[in-house]
């Protein structure tokens, strides 16, 4: 939707005041030491003397208790299903993880599991309380106030067990299953037997996610809607119309053949049995899920929003994890608008008829690459050299792909990435889809904390999909406003076009799904704010109902950090300097806004 551009200014601001009409929402526990009594003196003597008392136990260091509880919450969160931990961590022994005792499973999807998950957290989080958070430097204080606010986000979701949509056009779990594949790296004969158990583990994972849509539809009566259900499905059709050519055949043969110590005879077996599974348990578990959502059509809930349907408390509580901080539902509105305001004031300043249809492109990858290096590593704090392979998603998912993704470097072996790009040749704005997945932009900003000294894993493992989106959000701002290769303008308006769309999307997701508000007052609501047509703003409230999270992270991480920078520089007028609060922010390492702002607030005073 490229029409948003036509907000008058008077409006935007003007939304505040709508906003009032649309409203009608400790203490670390220390350990305990018991006292013990004196023994009796055995022979008594003229003179008093005091009794003797037991040696204390010496005294652990809480910054101990800490990297102990650091490595026991590293070693077990990412055991806790084997795909996670096959990306994360490529030499398991030498981190302390016995592979044996990690289930082979793409995971289940049962109250039973989330219960044993509940429990983890709860032991994870009394085990984190009885360390003294006073006693940690402000290095390991923030990593603590993360990993606790994490704990408490995760048991308080308890009671909404089933409200969360697994299932949603284009990125759904659906969606991911074959990318879990087709990402799975085979470099040794048990990777390959274990991506084989994997592969049939896809029909009990199937059935399991089966019966939890059931469950949605019978026991809470919140399937999804009958739009929603019809993008599942064409998804599922686009897969099952694959059987025999499906892209994982190509890619497991040209994986297995590459494999040092393999005779020609094991390829030739493995091959048989990845075909074998392919085309019968994997394409079968994929028809039984597609006829179990359409035997539930006549379930599907009403087009209306997560308020409307009796689910406000959860969207409400899920908005909060999404935005990775701790505001309510119109505090996060007006962070939005007050970021529409200012993306529309720069769009404005910056606008020329001469500017419209620029391709932002220099040639091949590499090329682009080196063009984003040479305008933005200037401007940021050094990061060590690392290698980067770029490959090119499957033409078979290319439909159900975005246009790029950053593949998350393991932690023992963070040197070596990946860029996966969606059909590169056809992308005219390569140079902003690289600045946001690559330099410097997702690559960068992982490999900044992978290679920070002292940054607990524990952090970095729960690194909130809000807070990563702003950063690659903001490198393409940074590419937009600081390159000499295009016209000045072209560059800005092609970055703030983008992100008003964003924004306005994300905004449009809080009105429809945190009030109880009807289709058609949604659209008198918002044809007061902006310009569009009556079609685009059911397209709108579709979106809003079908995909209530989708715009959420990238929009409001986005308008989260430039509101950090304002900040900054509101305070320190000429005393600021950008590269020392771009090094502030990533020193703050992953995290809750709630939480970095507490710290920017000190940082700016100094």
């Amino acid at each position: 939707i490229h029409q948003f551009l036509v907000l008058t200014l008077c409006v935007v601001l003007a939304v505040l005041l709508l906003l009032g009409s649309l409203a009608a929402c400790k203490e670390n526990a220390q350990p305990q030491v018991e006292a013990t009594e004196a023994p009796a003196a055995a022979t008594p003597t003229p003179e008093p003397t005091a009794a003797p008392t037991d040696t204390p136990a010496p005294t652990v260091a809480p910054s101990q208790l800490w990297a102990e509880f650091d490595e026991s919450f590293f070693r077990e969160y990412v055991s806790s299903d084997i795909t996670t931990l096959h990306q994360m961590v490529k030499d398991p022994a030498a981190c302390g993880i016995d592979m044996s005792a990690v289930e082979v499973s793409l995971g289940h999807y049962s109250r039973e599991e989330n219960e044993k998950w509940l429990v983890w957290c709860r032991e994870k989080l009394a085990a984190l309380t009885a360390i003294d958070r006073s006693g940690l430097t402000e290095q390991e204080q923030m990593a603590y106030d993360t990993v606790k606010e994490y704990l408490d986000g995760e048991i308080a979701g308890e009671a909404f067990y089933g409200y969360s949509e697994p299932l949603t056009a284009y990125v759904g779990i659906h969606v991911d299953i074959p990318l879990v594949f087709w990402m799975y790296e085979l470099n040794t004969r048990e990777d390959v037997e274990t991506y084989l158990q994997l592969l049939a583990d896809v029909p009990n994972f199937m059935n399991e996610l089966l019966a939890y849509e059931q469950y949605r539809a019978d026991t809470l009566g919140i399937f999804m809607t009958e739009s929603a259900l019809d993008d599942v499905l064409q998804d599922l059709t686009d897969i099952l119309n694959e059987k025999d050519t499906i892209f994982l055949l190509g890619t497991f043969n040209e994986a297995v053949e590459k494999i040092e110590g393999l005779t020609a005879d094991e390829i030739k077996e493995y091959e048989a049995r990845n075909r074998e599974l392919l085309v019968n348990e994997f394409h079968n578990a994929y028809q039984s899920l597609y006829d179990g959502l359409e035997a539930l059509r006549p379930q599907c809930r009403a087009p209306q929003g997560a308020a409307a349907a009796g689910m406000g408390e959860f969207f409400q509580y899920n908005m909060k994890n999404v935005c990775s901080d701790d505001g309510d539902l119109e505090e996060t509105m007006n962070q939005l608008m007050e970021e529409l305001s200012y993306t529309f004031l720069e769009y404005m300043a910056a606008y020329s008829e001469d500017a419209d249809s620029q391709e932002f492109s220099v040639g091949d990858t590499q090329q682009n690459i080196d063009v984003l290096r040479s305008t933005l590593d200037p401007l940021l704090p050094e990061v060590p050299e690392v290698n980067v392979q770029y490959v090119t998603v499957p033409r078979a998912l290319a439909d159900m792909f975005s246009p790029a993704a950053y593949l998350v470097a393991a932690y023992d072996k963070w040197q070596d990435n990946t860029i996966i790009l969606n059909q590169p040749e056809q992308d005219a704005n390569i140079l902003f889809t690289l600045a946001h997945e690559g330099y410097d932009g997702h690559l960068y900003q992982y490999v900044y904390h992978r290679s920070m000294e002292g940054l607990p894993r524990s952090q970095q493992l729960l690194e909130p999909t809000a807070y990563a989106e702003a950063w690659s959000q903001y490198s393409e701002r940074l590419f937009a406003y600081n390159q000499l290769l295009f016209p000045g303008a072209s560059g800005i308006l092609h970055h703030q076009e983008g992100m008003y769309d964003t924004l306005l999307c994300a905004y449009c997701a809080l009105v429809v799904n945190g009030y109880d508000m009807t289709q058609e007052a949604f659209i008198q609501y918002m044809q007061q704010l902006v310009n569009l047509d009556e079609d685009t703003l059911n397209q709108l409230y579709t979106i809003s109902v079908n995909m209530p999270y989708y715009y959420l992270p990238y929009a409001y991480g986005y308008a989260k950090l430039r509101s950090f920078e304002r900040a900054a520089q509101e305070k320190q007028g000429n005393d600021y300097d950008q590269k020392a609060f771009f090094k502030f922010y990533l020193d703050c390492g992953p995290s809750y806004f709630n939480l970095i702002e507490d710290r920017l607030n000190a940082w700016v005073e100094k």
